[in-house]
């Protein structure tokens, strides 16, 4: 399989400074398992549905999302 064949052309995204209550809201939203941390359209993370277990609202994506990220 092909990467192409397998990426999604439009993945949800999130700024690094914004709250985890705000990428809890944008998970639901559009169903997505995993959110592009994207600053001043640099990749520069990602965060996955289980990094929000247990993370308090007013948290930083920052400080939860994974990184650096290795594109192909």
């Amino acid at each position: 399989m092909l990467v192409a064949e397998a990426m999604n052309r439009s993945p949800a995204a999130v700024a690094p400074d914004a709250s985890m209550a705000e990428a809890a809201a944008l998970v639901r939203r559009t169903g997505e398992e995993h959110v592009l941390v994207v600053d001043e359209q640099t990749l520069v993370g990602i965060l996955c549905a289980c990094d929000l277990r247990g993370a308090q609202g007013e948290e930083r994506v920052r400080e939860r999302m994974s990184a650096p990220v290795t594109t192909v």
